[in-house]
């Protein structure tokens, strides 16, 4: 695994994308924009929103397997502290 000085967005050579910590890095700037993409919409609202909104928002598809693979992103943001998921599954900017 990657160490944790690796830049924001690298590659870890498997074709896989390095997200960090929210607090490793200064601001959503150093996320790759496909998840800039995804914070935006979540950020801005004024409550928590489904993965099917978010990727209406984003002007992403919302056929399920797109929705998935979003829903996958948006988890990754929750794990490293840039969302929080809601206990419905929804998704709302970090308290």
């Amino acid at each position: 695994m990657p160490a944790a000085s690796t830049a924001a967005g690298a590659s870890t050579g498997s074709g896989s994308v390095i997200i960090p910590y929210r607090h490793q890095v200064c601001g959503a700037d150093e996320l790759p924009a496909g998840y800039r993409l995804l914070l935006q919409p979540v950020t801005g609202a004024g409550n928590p929103l489904i993965c099917k909104h978010i990727c209406q928002a984003a002007g992403l598809g919302t056929e399920s397997g797109q929705v998935e693979g979003t829903r996958a992103k948006l988890n990754r943001l929750a794990e490293r502290g840039w969302l929080r998921k809601m206990p419905n599954g929804s998704f709302a900017p970090p308290s």
